[in-house]
């Protein structure tokens, strides 16, 4: 049931954005990164910039440059990530908040460059990381983090070899892509339900 009240900044909706993106690709390669990567500004800032990605490289947004040199883990682990917590599952949302809190400590640089238009009214802060990962683990802190109202809006597709993560910032949260993929889930889960009753039929013979 959601109870919270969604808090969350267009940055911050920025960074979950491409994280998620990244998250559903299929079969994730350095191109496709690179312009998901390429597209997370966080404010307006030309000296942002995302270090050490892999052994030796660096990845500036402006020029957008990116090399990532074990993106298949990274594509894994934040897949992990995001399955622990929209499975509802505290046990795993507690692992999830441990990992993501070291991964934060270790790639997150202590370097905050706050800044407030007087016109817009719009306070805004950059956000260092010395990897891709720190990222990615900032997103899993903002959706576990209580005062967001983000957890339970993080969903995975439920269809046959579909297995997308969506975050829906307004209205009611969905879990499916669409209703195609609805029908899918229900039809596949039907006929689990079968197989198990089946089974436990007979195991009471």
């Amino acid at each position: 049931m959601l109870k919270n009240k969604i808090n969350v900044t267009a940055i911050e909706a920025q960074v979950i954005k491409a994280a998620i993106s990244f998250a559903n690709l299929s079969k994730p390669t350095r191109i496709d990164a690179e312009k998901i990567f390429q597209g997370l500004i966080l404010n307006a800032s030309l000296d942002y910039k995302i270090r050490d990605i892999g052994e030796h490289s660096t990845y500036y947004l402006s020029p957008p440059t990116v090399f990532m040199t074990d993106i298949e883990a990274l594509h894994s682990k934040v897949r992990d990530w995001l399955k622990g917590i929209c499975n509802g599952n505290e046990a795993q949302r507690d692992r999830v908040s441990q990992e993501a809190s070291e991964s934060l400590r270790k790639y997150y640089l202590p370097q905050i460059n706050i800044s407030f238009d007087p016109y817009s009214r719009r306070l805004k802060t950059n956000y260092y990381f010395s990897s891709a990962e720190g990222c990615l683990a900032l997103t899993c802190a903002l959706i576990l983090d209580r005062e967001r109202g983000l957890t339970n809006r993080l969903n995975q597709c439920g269809a046959p070899n579909c297995g997308r993560f969506r975050l829906d910032l307004k209205g009611r949260p969905r879990r499916h892509c669409n209703k195609k993929h609805l029908l899918k889930a229900d039809a596949f889960n039907a006929k689990d339900r079968v197989r198990k009753w089946r089974e436990r039929s007979k195991e009471k013979k």
